[in-house]
């Protein structure tokens, strides 16, 4: 029972991970069932002392379930002790780093190094760090590692493109933003951020109509960043349509925007 059970959990095929305990649980029902049953044999004619084990037994897997459960609280703390375990695990590794991103990004990137330095072929290693540099504003860093971690065969995540199109717009490098924002709203339709991204890429090349193409598909998912009106009164105020831009001066003053004269100016000449 329990080594079929565990051929069917994991395979004979070798795995990433040496050890995870959710495989043992039904190979194990059959190894309990086993030991209860081989004790109850020899012990049939005792049953007080039959009784004892198995209390004892179970107040052991109590105890010890009780503590493991410390070791689940968070999903740092479960990552931790798998490093207790397998330090040089690069998941393991990604997964502290990523748990410590928020309250101390020094601390993460310190794991992510541990990480790239263990195997610089892992793409969740240079993933994770380009968004640590990418959080910190250090676009130049950020694009490096985004660049290795797609330079990686396998699966990448659709968001790396976002990322770097952001960078390459702070970077005002707006082709290479256009680019690769074009790749992530391929396969992400649906996010507002993207377009209103792409559009400001638009706008810095002088692409006009794409821009107001983009602000309105932003404004379109998500109508709450309202100061999107006002940028599309003034991508119309380059475009000299005053009809346009009338529409969109009208919008603005209704969500409470305060207008510049010289657009208002511009409509009544």
């Amino acid at each position: 029972w329990f080594f079929i059970t565990l051929s069917l959990e994991s395979s004979i095929i070798p795995i990433t991970d040496l050890m995870m305990e959710q495989r043992l649980y039904l190979p194990l029902f059959g190894f309990s069932l086993a030991i209860s049953m081989a004790l109850f044999v020899v012990l049939k004619e005792n049953m007080v002392r039959f009784m004892a084990i198995i209390i004892l037994i179970s107040i052991i897997l109590g105890v010890t379930t009780y503590q493991r459960n410390f070791d689940w609280k968070t999903n740092q703390s479960i990552w931790l002790k798998c490093l207790e375990e397998t330090p040089n695990n690069t998941r393991a590794l990604v997964y502290v780093g990523r748990s410590m991103a928020v309250q101390d990004p020094h601390q993460a990137l310190n794991y992510f190094n541990q990480s790239i330095a263990v195997d610089s072929n892992y793409y969740h290693g240079w993933f994770n760090r380009g968004l640590i540099y990418y959080d910190k504003r250090n676009y130049d860093e950020a694009l490096d590692n985004f660049n290795r971690a797609l330079s990686i065969e396998g699966l990448h995540h659709d968001y790396i493109y976002y990322l770097m199109g952001a960078s390459y717009l702070y970077k005002k490098e707006y082709g290479d933003a256009i680019s690769y924002l074009d790749q992530y709203i391929n396969k992400n339709p649906n996010d507002p951020k993207a377009f209103m991204f792409r559009g400001e890429a638009h706008y810095f090349k002088g692409n006009y109509l794409e821009t107001a193409s983009d602000f309105k598909s932003s404004l379109n998912l998500d109508a709450s960043t309202i100061n999107l009106y006002l940028n599309l009164v003034e991508v119309y105020y380059k475009l000299g349509d005053k009809e346009q831009m009338r529409y969109h001066i009208e919008i603005a003053k209704q969500k409470g925007l305060t207008v510049p004269v010289t657009y208002t100016d511009f409509i009544q000449e």
